[in-house]
């Protein structure tokens, strides 16, 4: 039963993870493009980044970007990475709980 009420907690911050990637994301592309230009790619299969209908984020890039010291060039920077960090990091946490009680 525990696992099982892990699991749901596991899947339920994975995807309130997944919809915070995008919305910084989105952000990042409204507000301060030069850094939304570094974390994706720039043609993902012969696409313009643009013109893509999701973000074609570079995954090494976009972890560093969060972890970075860079306060950034607004306020609300800061803050996402700070929500995307307690998220990754209780993320993690939670997975290793689950492999620990199974």
């Amino acid at each position: 039963m525990l696992s099982l009420l892990m699991v749901i907690l596991l899947a339920g911050i994975g995807i309130y993870g997944i919809v915070l990637s995008i919305d910084f994301c989105e952000y990042l592309r409204k507000y301060n493009p030069k850094q939304w230009e570094l974390i994706t790619y720039e043609r993902p299969f012969g696409i313009p980044r643009e013109e893509f209908p999701i973000n074609p984020i570079k995954p090494h890039k976009f972890i560093v970007t969060i972890f970075s010291s860079e306060e950034g060039y607004d306020v609300n920077s800061p803050a996402y990475k700070i929500k995307l960090k307690l998220l990754l990091i209780s993320f993690v946490l939670l997975f290793v709980v689950l492999i620990y009680i199974s």
